[in-house]
């Protein structure tokens, strides 16, 4: 349930956070001058013990109560904290705000919200709020453990969110997507049969799990095949998938139907015997030359999905064709080194 969690590690690295909530304190201009902000510092950690998973929220409580820092600042001074030492964990427990979307606390946040801060709760109603500002205010009421019912708490959390973009020297929507797109964090999900990594000099580089396709998708497949035949005649195997490849890439990658276009290529990646492949797919549309788009497959070597994920990572973008050719080399190289471990 979205409000509890388990906490981040404990803090080891304690000059990190020092220096990044100075820094932050800079940013928002809390404290009167340098040393002042390093007393106020240093006096807030002389509280934090040494087994500490919640030490974002003594922080907070320090700084605010102790030291007279305002709430807001005190908020985002921890959170500038825990990103600097535990960059990962962080990210994790926002991230898992994106999986509870049933969860009631996100009904009592809207509405704590829109009681705190009117102005947020109006936009919100109209429908002109960017997903990512609603996103994070709920993502930090959740990672402070906040009560959304708290009109004031909700307030503080509503206050950071207007200000991480100086604090943090970021924008909210690169924030969120930071904690968002750590694919390579993430464990295999279960049931993944294949893996395919698409590479373009258009689009770069994306991975995704697959999953083994079932009758319905193989029976798309063979319907998809008669109808090219009757359009191109017989078809082996080879040109078969190629076509099919690039009309899926076409159709559905370059249009942002990710969730189609990774079922499309699993019967395709069944019938080439390649349970993790790397697709290069390159639009040749405007070469007077050519036509549509080009369509090469390669064997990642292995059918363990987190391994070809591993290749994927350690594999470049394409940036010209000379690169792609490359690309095999590449693959034997990272199965060989002995300092990367596959497994």
């Amino acid at each position: 349930m979205l409000g509890h969690h388990d906490g981040i590690p404990a803090l080891k690295n304690r000059e990190a956070a020092s220096a990044a909530m100075l820094k932050t304190m800079g940013r928002l201009k809390a404290g009167k001058d340098v040393p002042h902000r390093r007393s106020l510092i240093e006096r807030a950690l002389d509280h934090v013990e040494p087994h500490d998973h919640y030490w974002m929220e003594t922080l907070v409580g320090q700084l605010a109560r102790e030291t007279g820092l305002e709430s807001i600042p005190a908020h985002l001074c921890a959170l500038c904290a825990a990103w600097a030492v535990a960059e990962s964990e962080v990210a994790r427990i926002i991230r898992s705000v994106n999986t509870s979307r049933g969860d009631p606390y996100i009904k009592d946040a809207v509405a704590g919200l829109s009681a705190a801060a009117p102005e947020f709760g109006k936009r919100l109603r109209e429908n002109r709020v960017d997903s990512d500002e609603f996103f994070l205010r709920v993502a930090l009421s959740h990672l402070f453990r906040r009560n959304p019912k708290d009109t004031f708490q909700m307030f503080v959390i509503d206050g950071m969110v207007r200000h991480l973009p100086r604090a943090m020297k970021t924008s909210i929507q690169d924030f969120v997507k930071s904690c968002l797109e750590r694919f390579d964090e993430e464990p295999a999900p279960e049931g993944a049969w294949g893996y395919l990594l698409v590479l373009s000099q258009s689009t770069g580089k994306s991975g995704y799990f697959i999953y083994e396709p079932d009758h319905a998708a193989r029976n798309e497949l063979h319907q998809l095949r008669n109808k090219l035949e009757a359009v191109t005649g017989p078809l082996d195997d080879k040109a078969l998938t190629h076509q099919l490849a690039a009309a899926h890439y076409s159709n559905y990658y370059l249009a942002g139907k990710e969730g189609l276009f990774a079922s499309g290529m699993a019967p395709i990646m069944e019938l080439l015997g390649q349970r993790c492949l790397v697709l290069y797919a390159n639009d040749v549309s405007d070469d007077p030359t050519r036509d549509g788009v080009t369509t090469i497959f390669i064997p990642m070597g292995t059918d363990d999905p987190d391994v070809a994920r591993k290749i994927g990572r350690e594999l470049p973008e394409v940036e010209a064709h000379d690169t792609l050719r490359r690309i095999e080399e590449y693959i034997e190289q990272i199965h060989e080194a002995d300092e990367f471990s596959l497994h």
